[in-house]
C-alpha cells in the first residue's frame, strides 16, 4: 500500500496527495513538529520557513528584513507622496548576523562556489532557503 517512506531532514512544505487519497508516508523522528495542512496558508508559510530555517521565532525586522516594520500600519517615510517603493528584502544588499551563522553551519557541507552563488542571492534578497535552492541548480553541491 504505502511505499518507501520519504525523509524530509531540511523540513519544508510536503508534497502529494491528501489523507483522503492515502496521504505521503514519511519518516519523522522525536522532537519534529508537524503543522495541519489548514493551518499552512500564504499568510502563514513565510513564518513557518523562518522558524524552519532559523529555530526560533521571527521579528517583525526578521520578516522583512527591514530595520523599519510597518506592520501596524503608518506612514511609509519617503513615500508619503506617492511612488514606486524600491524592494526592502534586499536589507541594503547586507546579510544579517543571524543567516551569516546559518550560512557558516552549511559550508561544511558545499563548495565554496555553492556558497559564492548563495551570499550573491542573499545579498540581492533571497531567503538562505531559496538561495540554496537555486545554488543546488545552478552550481551544485
Amino acid at each position: 500500500m504505502y511505499g518507501k517512506k520519504k525523509k524530509y531532514p531540511m523540513g519544508g512544505k510536503l508534497k502529494g496527495m491528501s489523507h483522503s487519497k492515502g496521504g505521503i508516508p514519511i519518516e519523522a523522528e522525536g522532537g519534529e513538529f508537524i503543522i495541519k495542512k489548514d493551518s499552512v496558508n500564504p499568510n502563514t508559510e513565510s513564518v513557518l520557513n523562518y522558524i524552519n530555517e532559523n529555530g526560533n521565532l521571527p521579528t517583525s525586522n526578521a520578516m522583512d528584513r527591514s530595520k523599519t516594520s510597518y506592520m501596524g500600519g503608518g506612514m511609509v517615510k519617503d513615500y508619503m507622496g506617492g511612488g514606486m517603493v524600491k524592494p526592502m528584502y534586499k536589507n541594503g544588499g547586507k546579510i544579517s548576523p543571524q543567516d551569516k551563522k546559518s550560512l557558516k553551519k552549511h559550508s561544511k557541507h558545499h563548495s565554496a562556489k555553492h556558497m559564492t552563488q548563495m551570499k550573491n542571492d542573499m545579498k540581492k534578497g533571497d531567503s538562505l532557503k531559496k538561495a540554496h535552492n537555486k545554488a543546488m541548480k545552478k552550481v551544485g553541491k
